[in-house]
């Protein structure tokens, strides 16, 4: 979410939204004008992946948030990246400010025992300095292990290249149900 009445998206396959040609290393924004079970609004292209370097397979986005803060994407990929020089994997965050087009190494998840198989980040939330995670299976760092319908807590001692914190459960209270986005609240 980008605010109570904008909504971002970003699909797991390409696809045309009302005569917008989408892909899936691209995001989309919602703008609702009725919200419920028959919702309706308008949807446009927020975000264009290729324009930015985002056009091998891997470089699909499948975790996605706005630093309220900065107004930067904090974006996962399905896979393997390279973008402006800047190379990483699906257990890895990129930042991309809006403003200047540069992009730059938000989280290493390698650096803080991310690497398995199924530890791929495909929901990412902001909470102050914490980030809220959620992984495409099962995962277990340092104190914290959990399920694709899990959702736990990072908390920084340095960001960047050389990823440094601890780990904390949030939220384990869905059965068999994939978290795919995380947004919070405060």
């Amino acid at each position: 979410m980008i605010d109570d009445n904008e909504i971002l998206f970003s699909f797991e396959r390409p696809k045309n939204i009302n005569g917008i040609q989408v892909d899936d290393s691209d995001i989309v924004k919602f703008t609702p004008t009725s919200s419920g079970d028959n919702s309706s609004g308008s949807f446009e292209l927020y975000f264009d992946g290729s324009d930015v370097g985002l056009t091998e397979g891997g470089e699909d986005i499948d975790g996605l948030s706005v630093d309220p803060l900065t107004k930067d994407l904090l974006i996962s990929t399905r896979g393997s990246f390279n973008v402006s020089g800047i190379s990483g994997k699906d257990e890895d965050i990129l930042r991309f400010n809006p403003d200047t087009g540069a992009w730059s190494i938000e989280f290493d998840g390698s650096d803080v025992d991310l690497t398995g198989h199924s530890e791929d980040i495909d929901a990412i939330g902001i909470n102050g300095e914490q980030l809220l995670l959620s992984t495409t299976g099962s995962f277990s760092v340092t104190d914290v292990s959990g399920q694709d319908e899990d959702v736990f807590i990072f908390n920084p001692n340095t960001l960047g290249i050389s990823t440094s914190g601890t780990f904390e459960e949030f939220f384990s209270e869905l059965n068999s149900s994939d978290i795919s986005g995380v947004h919070f609240l405060a």
